[in-house]
This record gives structure tokens, C-alpha cells and sequence, in this order.
């Protein structure tokens, strides 16, 4: 049986959920609809049934005031008459409006309402003008007449039976109100849990995205990690085997060429009292060899200097710091600062070496690049860490050129940083120029070899 992925499920699960969402919302407007149209049959029933007793009370008041008309002949009486007589057809006027609403009853209905009022109001006038020609006795026995006649008891049934319809219409659709206003609320609560439902599906996807994406980043960054130190490891043993061979080659130079150097030359003086010295010639050959291996010697002492400062493994870090940027600063015209502890620190080789070359790499990017004119040498060793700054007045790192040998020299500083467990930071210093600031961990030697 074939399972479904995880994730397939979610977006399935989803995807019902937003179709079961998106119907009960149609649902929900369906119900919204028959309630509000519902809602306003109701009121047009209520406004129907208002009209209606307005048109009796208008009715009643206007046969009370008959009466009383001639009864008593009051002119306020024959006011009351006139008033209700008068705002009859304006009621009449309201209760076509409802009757022309669709939905409503027969307009028919209206009609016969409408004829039956207005008769009954024509034999109250009659009856008026009756009164006022004829006398009271006339009056009273057409008022009578008229009271007791079909006319107005088809007005009374009709006003009767419109109430009865409405106020059922009323109470039906009440009912019929109350029941979908139910049938909406558990709508309503479906849609809820419905979407409840899909926010609870969504998050809990976006929480399994976002923890396998967190396992992922951690996975890569952890593989990054390792890299970085496999070839910050790389890096060390590089630059460890290098030192090895120039220190090798520079023994083997100062040991073999230098003593094949030194030999020609003690040969050449045993030489030179078995040579007739008058010959100019003879002389000044002579004096070329003298020369030549003079300046063999130099060359091989300055090639063994830079490949193994003899005074790194002879008087110490320190003294040969102070050697190289008082050498180099004196090559290209450069003032310098250098301040160095009393005490020499006692480090291991691999620290020494790194911190040397970092400086000699920073006096050859000031040399190249910086356009200084000072150069600051110092050093600080507490119980824990040793910090080694160079700084220089020149153009700063920023302006220097952009070429591709002047960075791989900062990546090499930062590599020999690295492999000693230390930190390189390049910056600008304050006033001007650039500060190279290197900070390792105080190693002695004891600690290196219990280390290896």
C-alpha cells in the first residue's frame, strides 16, 4: 500500500478544510439572507398591523365624534370629526405602500379596504350635512341606519381578518426567524472549527518546515564548522611544514654553503702571499674573487635571515621583532615606535614563528601599500593572553589597492592567527592610518608539548 508523504497529507487536510471553509461561508450567507429577508417580512406584518390601527382609531374617533356632534352640537366635536375624517386618507396613503411590497398580500385586498373606508366616511359626512339641513332626529336615525348596514361590517371583518393574517404571519415567521438564526449560530460555530482547524494544520506544517529547515541550517552549519577547521587544520600543518623546510634549508645553507664559502675564501688568502701581487692585472682579479665571496657570505647570511631569523632562535622573540621592524623601517625611511615587555614570554616555537611572520607581513604591506610614515610596534602579555598590535600613519586599509596580493597576505595573517587559537582584527586607527591587531592565547612551551 502506498503511504503518502507527510506533507502531502497537510495539504490535503488543508485543502478540505478551505473547501469545507469556503462552503459553510456560502452556507452562512445563504442563512444571512433568509433572515434578513425574513426579518423584514416580519416588519412589514408589524408596520401592516400599525397601519391597520391606525385606520380603526382614525374609524372609531371619527364615529365617536359624530355622535358626539349631534349630541351635543359642540363646534370641538365637529373638529375631532373633521381631524380624523382628514388623516384618514394619509393612513390609507401609508397602507398602499406596504401593499405594494413584493411578498405582500393581494393588492385586491387594499381595495376593498380602501372602498369600504372611504364609504364609511362618505355616510359620516352625510349624516353631517343631514344634521345640519334636518335636524338631530334625521341625523340620528341615518347614523343608525347606516352603523348597522353590510358596509360596515365587511369594513370590520376585513380590518379583523387583516390582523388575524398578520399577526399569524408575524408569529410563523418569528418562529421560522428563530429557527434559521439557530441553524446560522451552529453555522457560525462550524465555520470556527473549521477554521481553527486549517490555522492549527497551517501552524503545525509551518512548525515541521521551520524545525526541519533549523535542522538543516544546523546540519550545514555544522558541516561548515568542520570544514572550516579541517582546512584551518590544513592551513597550520601548511604553514608548520613550510617553517620546517626553510628552517631545514637554512641550516643546510649556512652549514654547506656557508662553509664552502668560507673555505674559498681562507684558500684565496693562502694564496694571495704565492702571487706575484706588482701584476696589476693579478691584483685586480684577485681582489674581484675577494669581493665576490664577500658578498656571497652577505647573501647567504640574508637568505638564511629569511628563511630562519637566527635571532628568533637565538635571543627571542623579542629581540628579533625589534630587529626586523628597526631594519625594515631603516630600508624604506620609516620612523618607528616600538614597545616590547622587559621579560621575553616564554612560548612555544609554532606562536613565536606566527607572530613573527604576521609582522614581518605587516611591515611589507605598509612598505607596499600604506604611503606611512611612522610605524608603531607594541606588545602586552598578561595571564591568559598575548596581544601584538602594528600600527601605521599611512592611507589606511580602506584606500589601499584592491589587487588580489595584498588580501591573500591579511588571509595568510589570519590563518597563522587561526592555527595558533587566536584572533586577527584590521581596522582603522584613531587618527588616521591602519591598525592590525593579533591576540592569541599565552602558551608556554610546556603547554605545547603537553598538548602534542
Amino acid at each position: 500500500m502506498r503511504k503518502w508523504p507527510q506533507s502531502w497529507l497537510v495539504v490535503a487536510l488543508a485543502a478540505l478544510d478551505i473547501a469545507s471553509l469556503v462552503g459553510l461561508v456560502a452556507a452562512s450567507e445563504v442563512r444571512r439572507a433568509i433572515l434578513l429577508r425574513t426579518a423584514m417580512d416580519i416588519q412589514h406584518s408589524l408596520d401592516r398591523l400599525a397601519k391597520v390601527g391606525e385606520l380603526e382609531a382614525l374609524l372609531s374617533a371619527a364615529d365617536d365624534g359624530m355622535r358626539s356632534y349631534l349630541l351635543s352640537s359642540g363646534a370641538k366635536r365637529q373638529t375631532d370629526l373633521q381631524r380624523a375624517v382628514a388623516a384618514t386618507p394619509t393612513v390609507l396613503d401609508g397602507l398602499a405602500q406596504l401593499y405594494l411590497i413584493d411578498g405582500s398580500p393581494s393588492p385586491a385586498e387594499f381595495r376593498e379596504l380602501s372602498s369600504a373606508t372611504a364609504a364609511h366616511l362618505r355616510h359620516l359626512v352625510a349624516v353631517r350635512d343631514l344634521y345640519d339641513a334636518n335636524g338631530r332626529a334625521a341625523a340620528i336615525e341615518l347614523l343608525n341606519s347606516g352603523l348597522d348596514d353590510s358596509a360596515s361590517r365587511d369594513l370590520s371583518r376585513l380590518m379583523r381578518e387583516i390582523r388575524d393574517r398578520e399577526r399569524e404571519n408575524v408569529a410563523m415567521r418569528s418562529s421560522e426567524w428563530r429557527k434559521e438564526h439557530r441553524e446560522t449560530r451552529w453555522l457560525l460555530a462550524l465555520m470556527a472549527v473549521a477554521l481553527a482547524g486549517l490555522v492549527m494544520a497551517i501552524a503545525r506544517q509551518g512548525l515541521r518546515q521551520s524545525r526541519a529547515l533549523r535542522e538543516q541550517r544546523q546540519a550545514l552549519e555544522g558541516a561548515v564548522r568542520e570544514r572550516t577547521h579541517e582546512l584551518a587544520a590544513l592551513t597550520s600543518h601548511l604553514q608548520s611544514t613550510v617553517e620546517v623546510e626553510r628552517a631545514a634549508l637554512a641550516r643546510e645553507l649556512h652549514d654547506e654553503l656557508g662553509g664552502l664559502l668560507v673555505a674559498a675564501k681562507m684558500d684565496l688568502n693562502q694564496l694571495k702571499p704565492l702571487l706575484p701581487l706588482d701584476d696589476e692585472t693579478t691584483a685586480a682579479r684577485l681582489k674581484r674573487i675577494d669581493s665576490a665571496l664577500a658578498n656571497g657570505v652577505k647573501f647567504k647570511r640574508r637568505v638564511v635571515e629569511e628563511l630562519r631569523p637566527t635571532l628568533l632562535d637565538n635571543l627571542g622573540l623579542l629581540a628579533a621583532l625589534r630587529w626586523q621592524v628597526e631594519q625594515a623601517c631603516a630600508t624604506a625611511n620609516l620612523e618607528c615606535d616600538v614597545a616590547l615587555p622587559e621579560e621575553e614570554p616564554a612560548l612555544d616555537n609554532e606562536t613565536r614563528i606566527g607572530l613573527f611572520r604576521i609582522v614581518q607581513e605587516c611591515l611589507s604591506n605598509i612598505m607596499k601599500h600604506a604611503q606611512a610614515g611612522r610605524v608603531w610596534l607594541s606588545m602586552s602579555v598578561d595571564a591568559t593572553h598575548l596581544c601584538l598590535n602594528v600600527a601605521d600613519d599611512g592611507i589606511g586599509f580602506a584606500q589601499t589597492d584592491d589587487s588580489g596580493v595584498l588580501h591573500h597576505g591579511l588571509s595568510g595573517m589570519r590563518h597563522r592567527a587561526r592555527g595558533m587559537s587566536g584572533t586577527l582584527t584590521i581596522g582603522a586607527r584613531p587618527g588616521g592610518g591602519t591598525l592590525v591587531s593579533v591576540t592569541v592565547p599565552f602558551v608556554t612551551a610546556a603547554d605545547a608539548s603537553l598538548r602534542r
